[in-house]
């Protein structure tokens, strides 16, 4: 995609999410690999949007982002943008993709298009956890069968 296109889709989605988001500031919080479900207990949400060509909720709009597949993908992430709040504070959140999911750019566009309605940032992971010995940061390790 070059910036000609990226900027034309930048200016389509803020068309479309604008409006739902009005002049509130908003946590982003990029969701990576099993995070999508941390919230659910919190979050109050109010719209949702499919990254995809088409919409797979059935109820709410379609961001329509080229190279975005409607289904399938990568376990543990959706591709969709979520609005709402927890505890009243406006919160974005957004599914991440793979770059080798075809379309590295969709958090990207969503993130340009309300860059005006976003004021923090939190990006989560799932990137598994030490093995074997620690050496400088062993004191914060736990030790396993006396190792």
């Amino acid at each position: 995609m070059n910036k000609v296109e990226f900027d034309d889709h930048v200016e389509r989605v803020s068309e479309l999410l604008v409006p739902e988001v009005g002049d509130e500031k908003y946590l982003a919080i990029v969701e990576g690999t099993g995070w999508p479900t941390a919230l659910d207990g919190v979050f109050n949400e109010s719209a949702k949007f499919s990254y995809g060509e088409s919409d797979t909720y059935n109820d709410q709009s379609a961001l329509a982002l080229p190279g975005v597949s409607s289904g399938g993908g990568v376990a543990g992430h959706k591709k969709r943008l979520a609005i709402g709040d927890i505890d009243g504070r406006g919160v974005l959140r957004l599914g991440r993709m793979h770059p080798y999911e075809g379309a590295p750019f969709a958090v990207r566009v969503v993130m340009a298009a309300l860059r005006d309605r976003i004021d923090g940032v939190i990006v989560t992971n799932g990137v598994g956890s030490f093995a074997g010995r620690c050496y400088k940061f062993r004191r914060f390790c736990k030790r396993r069968n006396g190792a």
